[in-house]
């Protein structure tokens, strides 16, 4: 069959992210004996798309969709969903090929996006082995396939990643995600990864990452690693293996990752940084211990506080995300948050009120036992948690005065789009020391 496989994620803030599950199922798809393209919306837009579907006709059109909105209860937009919907009006009006999709943001709110979009098909979670089977079923003529199916765990497959697209987030990032692992064990009360990966953390083979990481390093020297797996320093010590067998083959890439705080030892960080990391975007989320129990995390601030200062201290980049308002907030925790932030300094932090709800989630469960889920609500308009008996305008004037003026405080959250694009100018240029380049 000859498919086209289209990324309609427009996200920008901080920066664009290369669509690397678009790049999964292709390479299931290549291996399959399909004929696959991969089209990203962001770089080519919808002019783009419509010259493709002019030019070439498809038999099958899959669709990721990987974000529903901006989680910024400071920047309520719609525009993000719509894209999507957008293109599979686009679709329908240029082709007669049947329409699936796919995506972590699909995979939250499955039937409301097929209602209101109108797809033929839809694959829930991870969707190599799912896809195929469905393409297989296609293509065999099947007349009563089922609209809907849930994915399963398949995570060894190695990226088919396109030189057209890469070089476009080369130009723009210098940066390349690689996966090594699937599942999340922790649980925090807001987090969508449990729901679309699972509690049990499956760890790709070493070897595979790491010859595909010397591949595309010779192809991009001036490139860093994205590692975007839930959590890098998993507690299980899987992610040390990837490690330790990096040292063993002598490789050293500048990486950066998103790194929990707690049962970090400086052991562990000397090994992350000693294998190439540069930056990391740090799990707070909380700013305080009472906010921290509230998003059931497994550490106290002290122990990040500690971890931001020991990565600081080999010269890594924090980037830390943090969120107010979550359950067992208040006016107290809010203003000892302020000055807990403020205290991490020179680590950038960017912050949030507000805690965007998605069905699924402990959030969800809370919210609805506290009333503040709507009856009709569909789970796509945003909805954010504010802990009762605070009120979201006062509690934007506290971080307003709190982080005003301050260049390592970000607030509210699109300011940290302009603070991120100098936290990635440092970060290229770090690399180019870590590289010994100048």
């Amino acid at each position: 069959m000859n498919i086209l496989l289209i990324s309609s994620n427009i996200c920008v803030e901080p920066f664009p992210v290369y669509p690397i599950g678009m790049s999964v199922i292709a390479a299931v798809l290549t291996k399959e004996g399909h004929r696959v393209t991969q089209f990203d919306i962001l770089p080519d837009g919808m002019e783009g798309l419509e010259k493709r579907l002019k030019e070439e006709s498809f038999d099958l059109i899959g669709l990721s969709i990987r974000n529903i909105d901006t989680v910024n209860s400071r920047k309520i937009t719609h525009e993000i969903i719509r894209t999507p919907l957008r293109v599979i009006e686009l679709c329908r009006k240029l082709s007669g090929a049947p329409i699936m999709l796919g995506g972590p943001g699909f995979s939250l709110l499955p039937g409301e996006i097929m209602q209101v979009s109108g797809a033929d098909y839809g694959v829930v979670g991870e969707g190599e082995k799912a896809v195929a089977d469905l393409v297989s079923e296609i293509q065999s003529g099947r007349p009563d396939i089922p609209r809907l199916r849930v994915g399963e765990p398949l995570n060894q497959v190695v990226p088919l990643y396109s030189d057209e697209l890469m070089a476009y987030y080369y130009k723009n990032v210098h940066m390349i995600p690689i996966q090594t692992k699937r599942g999340c064990p922790f649980k925090c009360v807001y987090c969508t990864y449990p729901l679309l990966e699972g509690h049990r953390i499956r760890q790709r083979d070493a070897d595979p990452v790491l010859d595909q990481m010397t591949e595309l390093s010779a192809k991009m020297p001036d490139a860093m690693f994205f590692f975007v797996d839930s959590v890098f320093n998993d507690p299980g010590g899987q992610y040390l293996k990837l490690l330790n067998r990096m040292k063993e083959r002598g490789l050293r890439f500048p990486y950066a990752a998103f790194i929990s705080p707690g049962n970090l030892s400086e052991a562990e960080i000397d090994l992350m940084t000693e294998c190439g990391l540069i930056s990391t975007e740090l799990g707070l989320d909380g700013a305080s211990d009472i906010a921290l129990r509230g998003l059931q995390k497994n550490f106290t601030f002290e122990e990040a506080r500690h971890v931001t200062k020991a990565l600081m201290e080999r010269k890594v980049g924090v980037n830390a995300n943090l969120m107010f308002c979550g359950p067992g907030e208040t006016y107290e925790t809010i203003r000892e948050g302020i000055d807990n932030i403020l205290s991490l300094i020179p680590a950038y932090s960017a912050v949030f009120s507000g805690i965007r709800i998605l069905p699924g989630t402990p959030l969800y469960t809370i919210a609805k036992e506290k009333k503040l889920v709507p009856d009709n609500w569909n789970g796509i308009d945003e909805l954010f948690y504010f802990e009762p008996g605070l009120d979201p305008e006062t509690v934007n004037a506290m971080l307003e005065k709190g982080f005003n003026g301050n260049e390592y405080c970000v607030y509210p959250p699109d300011r940290f789009n302009r603070a991120l694009r100098t936290i990635h100018r440092i970060g290229y240029v770090k690399y180019r020391e870590f590289m010994g380049k100048d």
